[in-house]
Order: C-alpha cells, then sequence, then structure tokens
C-alpha cells in the first residue's frame, strides 16, 4: 500500500504515464485518501499539458522515420487495451469535486500518427519530466543571509545607546521581526595589542556574538531573546569561549 510520501514522489511519473501498470494501479487506489495529492496531480497534469502547448512544432532529424520504423518492426507489440474501462472516471479535482485527470495525460501521452509529431511528444515528455522532477526533488533554493544593513533599516528597530569611554556613536539596533541585532558605532576607543573587543549576549550565561570589523556595524552572530542583555568586553585576540576580560559595556534588557 502506497504511503503518501511515495504518491508525492511519483505523480510526476503518474501524469506522463511512466509508470508500470501495477504502479498506475496502486497509485490510483490511494490518490482519494489525500486531497492536496489530487490537486498536485491536477496541476501538474495542466503544466505538462501547458509545456506541450507552448512549444513550436519542431521538424525531426530526417533520420528518425527509418529507425523508428525499424523499431517497430523488431519489437513485439503488447495486444491492444480495452478502451471501454477507464479507472479514471470520477477522480476528485482539486477543489474536491470530480474531474477526469486521465483525459489530462491523455492530452499529453495521446499518440500522434505523424511521427515528425511523435519525434516531438518525446522530446517533451522528456524535458517534462525532468522539470517536474527539478520541481519536486531539486535542491530548496537558499534564502539569501540576513545583512547588517537590514536590520538597521528594519520598520520595528529599536535602538539602545552603549555608553563606552572613550567611544562615539555606539549603538544596538535590534529588530523583533528578524530576530537578529547590530552593534554599530561612530569610534572604538583602541585596545591593546594582542587583544580585541568581543560582543556577547548575557542572560543567565554569556553566548559569543562576535567582533569588531572594518564596517563598524556588525550583525550579532545567533539569535536574540527578550531580557538578554548585550555586552562588549576585552580579550585575547581570536576571542574567548566565555568572557574573560573587562567588561566595557552592557546594555539595557532586550523587550520584545
Amino acid at each position: 500500500m502506497m504511503s503518501r510520501q511515495q504518491l508525492h514522489h511519483l505523480s510526476g511519473a503518474y501524469v506522463l504515464g511512466a509508470l508500470e501498470p501495477d504502479e498506475v494501479r496502486a497509485f490510483e487506489e490511494r490518490l482519494p485518501h489525500w486531497e492536496d495529492m489530487r490537486a498536485e496531480v491536477v496541476e501538474l497534469a495542466d503544466t505538462a499539458v501547458a509545456l506541450g502547448l507552448a512549444l513550436p512544432p519542431v521538424a525531426p532529424d530526417p533520420g528518425v522515420r527509418p529507425r523508428l520504423l525499424a523499431a517497430v518492426a523488431a519489437t513485439p507489440q503488447l495486444p491492444a487495451v480495452d478502451g471501454g474501462a477507464s479507472s479514471d472516471a470520477g477522480r476528485p479535482d482539486s477543489a474536491g469535486g470530480a474531474t477526469d485527470v486521465a483525459s489530462r495525460r491523455r492530452r499529453l501521452a495521446r499518440r500522434p500518427r505523424r511521427t515528425a509529431a511523435l519525434g516531438a511528444l518525446a522530446s517533451l515528455s522528456a524535458g517534462a519530466l525532468a522539470l517536474i522532477a527539478a520541481l519536486q526533488f531539486g535542491p530548496v533554493p537558499e534564502t539569501a543571509p540576513l545583512s547588517a544593513p537590514q536590520v538597521l533599516a528594519a520598520d520595528d528597530a529599536r535602538r539602545l545607546p552603549l555608553p563606552v569611554p572613550g567611544g562615539e556613536g555606539i549603538v544596538l539596533v535590534y529588530s523583533e521581526d528578524l530576530d537578529a541585532s547590530v552593534l554599530q558605532w561612530e569610534a572604538m576607543p583602541p585596545v591593546a595589542e594582542g587583544q580585541t573587543y568581543q560582543f556577547w549576549y548575557v542572560a543567565d550565561d554569556a553566548r559569543a556574538a562576535g567582533f569588531p570589523d572594518a564596517s563598524a556595524a556588525v550583525l550579532l552572530a545567533g539569535t536574540w531573546q527578550p531580557g538578554d542583555r548585550v555586552g562588549i568586553t576585552v580579550e585575547p585576540t581570536g576571542g574567548s569561549v566565555q568572557p574573560t576580560g573587562d567588561v566595557v559595556a552592557l546594555s539595557e534588557p532586550l523587550t520584545a
């Protein structure tokens, strides 16, 4: 008995008529149990037909006809299929009503009488199957990484000044919508050789959140929770797992 996941994996091949008869029977036995899968089959069938209609006619290579005829002559033919019975009748559509999904399949898989059309359809079916497979199983595009300017420009951005002796314009900017925060500054006081500033989210413990860089606006690593503070300490170059040096600034608690 097919699972819903198996139906999802086979829906593209089903639409293009690429399943074995026993797979078709198993597929159609389970399809009525999941409305979203019925909708997926209808959508894929319509997409495949639309792809076929969108392509201009293609003249096949002149060698297609003799190769096809030779293959037909050498290939055992299956007996004719009785067209009187149809297992596709009454298949529900994406809205839950009855529609003939098989008719969509037939519009794509119907064998043209002309060899040229048959060659074009073969190319189309392969391309459509590849497209459907890519849509179903291809890698999910990665979301563009969040950036400091996005946080600074967020509609819900809040700003907390961080007074640091010898520093200028040091501000924490954080956004609940983006679940992120940025430290920006106009000037940071210098540190001794072999030392660096390190940023932290501070609650019951301290979570390392990054270091200053030349941009003067650093997107802090990780996410903040309501009640967290943001701290700045002086650490050995390369940073520390937990704060070890002087605390030069500690923000007010962040609020949602």
